[in-house]
């Protein structure tokens, strides 16, 4: 039996968004919509970040179920850009989901907070 993983997304993995197309097409998630997690979402316009902080935001995510062939190349993507996966609990739907978080307390300086915690593109991933 192959093992899977519960996976919250909050960037360019949500549908209609470039990694969604490259790694999640075709996949529904179980959950959409605005989580209370302690953490900050933060933006450079062509994706974003969330990081580590001592009060709760609200937060849009979508959550799949995946399993561990395609975590480990979602993990392959994340990595290399400062992300690591973490597990929270999300009381919406009462389930641990992995989620990928940035590594450090702050977020590079091109990083503006997100208010509304949902994160949507504002400049063009192919866009220089």
């Amino acid at each position: 039996m192959l093992q899977r993983r519960l996976l919250a997304v909050y960037g360019t993995l949500k549908k209609g968004y470039y990694n969604y197309n490259a790694y999640l097409k075709g996949f529904e998630p179980i959950f959409e919509g605005f989580v209370k997690i302690k953490y900050k979402l933060y933006s450079n316009g062509r994706y974003p970040m969330i990081i580590k902080s001592k009060d709760l935001s609200n937060i849009f995510v979508e959550v799949y179920i995946v399993e561990e062939n395609l975590f480990t190349q979602i993990k392959a993507l994340e990595e290399p850009f400062g992300y690591h996966y973490t597990s929270i609990q999300i009381l919406e739907i009462n389930e641990s989901v992995n989620i990928f978080v940035y590594s450090k307390s702050l977020p590079p300086n091109e990083f503006l907070f997100v208010p509304d915690g949902n994160w949507k593109a504002t400049i063009p991933w192919d866009a220089v």
